[in-house]
């Protein structure tokens, strides 16, 4: 009987003149930061931008890899070519060597020859020791960046636990004590929509609403936790809350009703004295 008594009064006040509410994704419609990010889905977008980073690095150390391969591959040929070079410049030095001088002049002139060539065979062996150490370089370096590529941490993400219905609303009612009330409001709309204890999560949204002086959706919300449950032991400020939501937008004779019927059942209550205050 009572909770006819409730709902008629709210279809009563509600249908003619009420607002209708904005829908909520994720967050109020009207609050400061209407689709805040919990915990976990924060921690989620840190590990696809962690991701993201790391797989950057990853090509980036890839296209440095091959251009050091390049590189390799060109100092080789280099040094094939000194070889070359080194090997007919032996080759003359021993041509030299073995030819017989037909005279003195022939002789000096033969050694300077030799001289000549060994002094250029010295040079190109120096120019080879020095191509010899950038390569080393380059293959150490080569093998410090694979080396870094094959132990590169990928950070996971962190497996959590999926809350109980029975956690999240008592986290929800420690967000909504602690003034937390964006991240509080969500928590009780998921209650709500998984219909586990529709009645008080409603109650708290309107709850929210209402410190967030969002009255048209307190009202709303109010009116639906009377659908699921009239008898809870927050009846009275329900009501109280509704009727003031009312006042607040101007709708003196529905905020009157509300009045009254907080102190015509539930007389003896202190929602009811400061109900009896707003009549005078």
């Amino acid at each position: 009987m009572i909770q006819r008594f409730f709902v008629a009064l709210f279809l009563l006040v509600t249908l003619g003149n009420a607002e209708e509410p904005s829908a909520f994704g994720g967050g109020l419609s009207q609050g400061a930061n209407p689709y805040g990010l919990n915990e976990t889905e924060k921690l989620i977008i840190e590990n696809k931008r962690t991701s993201l980073s790391n797989k950057r690095q990853i090509k980036s150390l890839k296209l440095e890899i091959e251009n050091l391969k390049e590189q390799l591959e060109g100092l080789r040929s280099v040094v094939e070519g000194m070889g070359q070079k080194i090997g007919k410049t032996d080759k003359k030095i021993a041509d030299l060597q073995q030819k017989k001088p037909e005279s003195s002049t022939d002789t000096v002139s033969l050694q300077e020859q030799i001289d000549a060539l060994k002094k250029q065979q010295q040079q190109q062996y120096e120019k080879i020791e020095k191509v010899l150490q950038k390569l080393g370089a380059m293959i150490d370096d080569l093998a410090a960046k694979k080396s870094a590529l094959s132990s590169k941490p990928v950070k996971k993400k962190r497996k959590t636990a999926k809350k109980t219905n029975a956690q999240l609303l008592k986290e929800a009612i420690a967000k909504y004590r602690a003034k937390k009330y964006d991240e509080a409001f969500k928590l009780f709309d998921t209650l709500q929509k998984a219909e586990y204890k529709p009645a008080q999560a409603t109650y708290y949204m309107g709850e929210i609403s209402y410190y967030q002086k969002h009255y048209t959706d307190a009202i709303f919300y109010f009116k639906k936790s009377v659908e699921y449950y009239d008898k809870a032991s927050y009846m009275p400020t329900l009501l109280l809350h509704t009727a003031i939501s009312f006042e607040k937008i101007k709708d003196q004779e529905n905020a009157r009703r509300f009045f009254n019927a907080l102190i015509d059942s539930y007389p003896e209550t202190k929602q009811a004295a400061m109900a009896k205050k707003h009549l005078k």
